[in-house]
C-alpha cells in the first residue's frame, strides 16, 4: 500500500496523524464527515496506510497510538454523504486491528456519534475483544486526553490548524519515510534480530 494509491482518499483530510495524547501516543484522527469516496477496499487500505504512518511517528518508548474518531458532518469538505459502513466492513476493520495490530491501540475516543452510527457500533461491539473495550471512550471530549498544545482549536486545544491537502500530504509522507528509515537503520546496526526492543529501534527519533 503506497502513498500514491491512497492519496486521493485523503484529499479532504478525513484522516490525519496530528498531535500526541497525554501519554505521548500519536493521534490518528478519523473525520467521517469529510468523506470523499465511495465505500471500497481502498478505504480500508487507506486506514491501514495511516495506521502504519502513526506507528512511524511513535517516539522512543512508545508503541501505541490514540485513535480519535469524530462523526461530525463537514458539508464544505464532503463529496459523498457519510454513510454507516456495512457490518462486513466494520468486522473486516476490527479483524485487521485485533489480529494484525495487537497491542497497538492505547486509547480509542469517539465523539459526535449520530443515532445510526450508535446502532452500528452496538452491532459490532460483540466482536470487540474485552481488553479493547476497556480502551474505548464514547462522547468524552478529546481535550480530556490530549493537552491543549497538541490539539486543534475546534476540539478545545490551542493549535490553529486547517487541513490543506497539497501542503500536508507530501510533507507528512516524507517525514514518515525519514522516521521509518531511521528505525531500519537502527535495526540493522544493532544486529537485525527478531524481537528487538522498540526502545532500541526508535533511538534518535
Amino acid at each position: 500500500i503506497t502513498s500514491q494509491l491512497v492519496k486521493v482518499e485523503n484529499e479532504t483530510g478525513k484522516q490525519q496523524v496530528f498531535g500526541f495524547d497525554s501519554e505521548k501516543r500519536p493521534c490518528l484522527i478519523l473525520l467521517n464527515g469529510r468523506q470523499n469516496t465511495k465505500t471500497s477496499d481502498r478505504q480500508i487500505q487507506h486506514l491501514i496506510y495511516m495506521l502504519e504512518r502513526s506507528i512511524d511517528f511513535m517516539p522512543q518508548g512508545q508503541d501505541k497510538l490514540c485513535l480519535c474518531v469524530d462523526f461530525k458532518k463537514y458539508p464544505e469538505a464532503c463529496t459523498y454523504e457519510p454513510k454507516v459502513p456495512a457490518v462486513g466492513v466494520g468486522k473486516a476493520v476490527l479483524y485487521i486491528l485485533q489480529y494484525h495490530y495487537p497491542e497497538r491501540l492505547g486509547r480509542a475516543l469517539f465523539i459526535n456519534i449520530p443515532t445510526l452510527v450508535n446502532i452500528f457500533l452496538k452491532i459490532c461491539w460483540p466482536f470487540v475483544d474485552p481488553y479493547t473495550k476497556q480502551k474505548c471512550k464514547f462522547d468524552e471530549p478529546f481535550s480530556q486526553f490530549i493537552t491543549p498544545e497538541q490539539l486543534a482549536l475546534n476540539y478545545g486545544g490551542n493549535v490553529n490548524f486547517e487541513y490543506v491537502h497539497d501542503d500536508y500530504w507530501d510533507d507528512f509522507v516524507a517525514k514518515a519515510e525519514e522516521k521509518r528509515a531511521k528505525v531500519m537503520e537502527n535495526f540493522e546496526r544493532k544486529g537485525g534480530d527478531i524481537g528487538m526492543s522498540e526502545w532500541d529501534l526508535r533511538e534518535g527519533i
